[in-house]
Parts: structure tokens; sequence; C-alpha cells
């Protein structure tokens, strides 16, 4: 008897969080990650229980497709919900409201309509303000912090209070979230800049005594599951800390760096907050002149000497967890400095990756804008194979059957927009090594392939100059449409050399007659239709799939089932 495991939504399955969490739990768990990035480009290894789908959450009806087809898999037990914009130059940024609240509200959406158990939504200790001397943050703390990003959190934890009558609902408010490669942009800064040779390494803000919290991925995990656990004996509404009590300073960390890289502590030089200020400010500046702006900014200063002092007795009695002693950033700064010195170009690719937030992925837009444009295009690529003008460009294509030809196009098409979504050009290029061959035998020549590809670019290159909303990603169409279709020309003519190699090495005595023209099927016979589907795509169980890939291979296995049945 198969046991159904328990299902999960994450959003943000691509970020720090999403991947450590779909890591500690993809054999307990049966996990559908959203995110903008394809699974390949997240660097998320392939399991039968990791399905992936690219979505941006603040698109409505693109998620409400995607949710779609997780229902018709089965129910979902419950939605991690990770993904967020940030931005540690917290400035204003509509990203703030547009994915962080929109994306919020859209998700609690689809936890309604799924009935899922509990939806549990990642907030941040840094949307409350610091407390006065002496006083500590608790989970019954209001995030009260005033920059856009504290707002967005809040406005996110009062969705989730409102919704909480209809789907049980709980708020873990993150500490600043690290792993042995560190993977914190302040911590990174810090470290590097303390651990240099340059002239501000011995350098510390006032007394240093700047802190905050700091977790470890690791613990962050068994949190989570803590959660889903406990899910049927807690509350519908509640806030909880992902953290541990207390908080850690700058100059704790100072020092310990210090002893663990030199073996021994370099005197720190204290800088007052009357020079810190002016200092910071000026380079600033000189940062938004040259466009290489500093990580300390203005608003930092700020916060120069203040203590967020943590106090999560309420979470650990409510959920029986408590951070490992191990896993505290004391103990694990001694790991990333190893990581700093044994894998440089690791730690630096890695770390300089957390500051490079993407609020909008271009490709994703193009892909979206010319699916919408999806039937129109098809048509008009059509109409040019149609053309009397064209007759010898493409004699093939006009002697095919209609539909046929119509759902040639329907895969190419397909095909192109995977591409961009995933921004694997393999997709097609692939897709042209396995079906050119058969295509040649049919009396395809290799010009008329080519002229097809020259032609779609030239029609997607039209609508992109001819439509105002589209305009914008002119050079998006060049990177991800034209370029593409141009190696997809190259590659026609390398499968054509192939296709004659083989002719030549099989020989006249034993290549095989023809098919009788009945029985031609110009993808093959029907029982090896899904595997040819996978060689189109170049799927596996595991791969990314947005819904309208999932109509298309649906659409042409019943498309192809009909011709069988019509002959």
């Amino acid at each position: 008897m198969t046991v159904r495991l328990p299902t999960i939504i994450v959003t943000g399955a691509s970020g720090l969080v999403g991947r450590h969490f779909l890591e500690a739990v993809k054999d307990d768990y049966l996990i559908y990650g959203l995110a903008r990035r394809s699974q390949k480009g997240a660097n998320i290894p392939e399991h039968p229980n990791i399905k992936w789908l690219q979505v941006d959450i603040a698109n409505r009806p693109a998620l409400e497709g995607v949710a779609e087809l997780i229902g018709e898999q089965g129910p979902v037990d419950f939605i991690l919900h990770l993904a967020g914009y940030y931005d540690f130059t917290y400035k204003d940024n509509p990203e703030y409201e547009r994915t962080n609240v929109g994306g919020t509200r859209n998700m609690l959406e689809i936890a309604r309509k799924l009935d899922v158990r509990r939806f549990l939504f990642a907030s941040s200790l840094a949307a409350c303000s610091f407390p006065a001397a002496g006083e500590r943050v608790t989970e019954r703390t209001p995030p009260d912090a005033d920059f856009d990003y504290a707002r967005s959190k809040k406005a996110g934890e009062a969705l989730l209070e409102e919704y909480s009558v209809h789907v049980p609902c709980s708020v873990i408010r993150l500490a600043a979230v690290v792993s042995d490669w560190c993977e914190y942009a302040p911590l990174y800064f810090f470290l590097s800049t303390w651990l240099s040779s340059n002239w501000n390494a011995r350098m510390l803000g006032g007394k240093a005594e700047t802190a905050v919290t700091y977790i470890h991925v690791r613990d962050l995990s068994k949190l989570i599951q803590n959660v889903f656990r406990r899910s049927d004996r807690l509350p519908d509404y509640a806030v909880y800390h992902a953290s541990p009590d207390g908080s850690t300073s700058h100059r704790e960390l100072y020092e310990l760096a210090n002893r663990f890289f030199y073996g021994k502590i370099q005197r720190p030089i204290f800088v007052p907050r009357a020079l810190a200020y002016p200092g910071v400010l000026l380079r600033a500046l000189l940062g938004r002149i040259t466009g290489n702006p500093p990580f300390e900014q203005p608003w930092m200063m700020k916060y120069m000497d203040h203590k967020l002092v943590v106090d999560s007795r309420e979470t650990r009695r409510a959920l029986g967890w408590r951070p490992a002693p191990r896993d505290h950033v004391l103990r694990r700064v001694l790991y990333m400095i190893e990581k700093m010195r044994s894998n440089p170009v690791e730690w630096r690719i890695r770390n300089e990756a957390v500051f490079k937030k993407v609020a909008v992925r271009p490709n994703l837009v193009l892909y979206e804008e010319l699916l919408a444009r999806k039937e129109a295009l098809q048509d008009r690529i059509e109409q040019r194979l149609l053309s009397p003008h064209r007759k010898s460009r493409f004699a093939y294509f006009q002697r095919m059957m209609a539909g046929e030809r119509k759902q040639y196009i329907s895969v190419l098409y397909g095909l192109l927009l995977a591409s961009i979504r995933t921004v694997n050009r393999s997709l097609l290029l692939d897709y042209i090594d396995e079906l050119a061959p058969t295509r040649f035998s049919d009396g395809a020549k290799p010009s008329e392939l080519r002229n097809l590809m020259f032609g779609l670019n030239d029609d997607l290159l039209s609508e992109v100059e001819s439509d105002a909303k589209l305009k914008e990603l002119k050079q998006e169409a060049h990177n991800y449409v034209t370029l593409t279709l141009q190696l997809a020309a190259d590659q026609i003519d390398v499968a054509y050399e192939d296709f004659l190699h083989r002719e030549r090495e099989a020989g006249p005595a034993i290549r095989k007659p023809p098919e009788p023209e009945p029985e031609k099927q110009p993808f093959g016979d029907y029982e090896g239709i899904i595997s040819e589907l996978y060689a189109f795509y170049q799927l596996t169980p595991q791969d990314e799939l947005s819904i309208e890939d999932l109509r298309q291979l649906l659409a042409y296995m019943a498309s192809r089932k009909k011709i069988r049945s019509a002959d």
C-alpha cells in the first residue's frame, strides 16, 4: 500500500532558505517549488519528490494556473511562503507592494481555494523597531519599524491575521539567516573588510555595540518542520521567532573573526558617530557618481550601538524547538572563515549573489507577453509558410496537412517560449537534433527549416518593435529570441551533415525501405509519442514545467491520438 506523502507548496524555493529546506525535507514531503528562476538556474538537484514551477507570485493569472495544476494532482497540506523582495539599500521600491504585499495576498487566496491545513509566512525581526535599552523584542512586539521593507512585512502579517478565519496561519519572524558560506550580505561585508588589508579593516562604528540575532539556515529548517508537525495543535494565528535569545554585537564578531584568521585580535579603531556619519555620506555620494555604491549607507548610522535583543521563549514553548548551540553564529564564523580561505572564488560568488536581488526578470516578462500573443503569432507564422510568393522557400511546409503544420508550429513556438522562460537554449537545440533527421527523411531541405527559424525571428521582432508595451524588451528579444533562433538555424546544418553521414554509412544495401505513405507519422508511431515528447522538451519528471507547458503536451498527445484514429 502506497502512503501519501504530505504536500507542501514552497514559494521562493530558489532562495537560501528555500534551497536548504528542500534539501532537508525532500524525502519526507511532496514539494511544489515555486520561483521565478528555473530549477536548473537555482542549482536545485533533481529529486522525484520535487516538482518545480516557474511563476511570479505577483502575477495573479499565472499563479492561478499553477494552483489549478497543483490542485488537480491531489490535496495540498501546507504552504511555506518564503518569496519576497528586499534590498539592503532599504530604498523605497514598488516591488515591496507588488511582491511582498500583493504576492502574499495572492498566495493566501490560493491557500483558501486549495483548503490547506496551514499557511506559514516568513516575516522578519527587522520589521520590529530596536527596543529601548534593557528591553527585548518578543513574539507580541508589533512590527513597527519605519521603512518600506518593514512596512511590507507588517502588511503581510496583517493579511495572515485577516485570512486566518479561513486558513490556519502562522508567522515566523526571521533573524538574520546565515549558512556556513555566510550568505548574509552585512556579515559578508564585515568579514571581507575586517579580514583584509584595506585601510578601514580595523575601523568599527561607535563602540561596535550594534547587535542583532542570527539563525543558521539548518536551525531554521528544523523550526519550519516543527510548525508543520504540530500544525493541528497550534492556534489559527500566532507569531513565532526564528531566532535565539539575546543578540550578537559587531564587536564580538570582529574579535572572534580576528582570532580565527590572525591568531590574535587586531586592535580596533572606534569611530564616533559624529565622524562616521559624514564619512559614510561622502562615500555614498561618490559611489552614486561612479556607479559603484558602497555597502554602508547613511541610514545605517541610525542604528549605531543599538541592540535588537530578542526573547523567543514563547516560540520554544509552543513549537518544542530550540536552536542548536553548535549552530550559533559565534561558532559558525569559524566555518565561514575556513570556506573563505579554502574556496575564495565560490565564497565570493555565493555571497555577491545575495546583493543582486532582481525585482522583475525580463525573460519572464517577455515569455508572458509572447505567450499572451501565442495564437495571433502562430497564425502569422503559418501565413508566412503558406504565402504563394514563398513557395520555393517553404515547399515542404506547404505540402503538409493543415493539422500537422499547425501542430509543428505550436511545438516549435512552445519550445522557444520554454527556452526563454528557463534561459536554456538547449531545449530547442536538442529538439532539432532529435527530430531534424525525421524531417530530412520526409523530404525537407535544410534551407526550408532554416528559413522557418529566420521567419519566426522576423515575426517576433516585428511584434516587439510595433507594440508599445514590448518595445522596452527589444534587447531581451535579441538575447532570448534572435540568438536562440540563430543557433537553431546553425544546428539544422549540423544535424543535416550528421544525417548525410549516417545515410552514407548505412549504404543502399542495408538502408530500410521507406514506410508506405499511409503509415507515415511525422512524429513517429503512437507508442513512441511519450518518449518523443520528452525528447522535444528535454523533460524528466523533475524538470520545471509551467501550466502552459503541460497544456501543450496534453494537446499534442490528444491531436496525435485523433490522427491515429482517423488512419
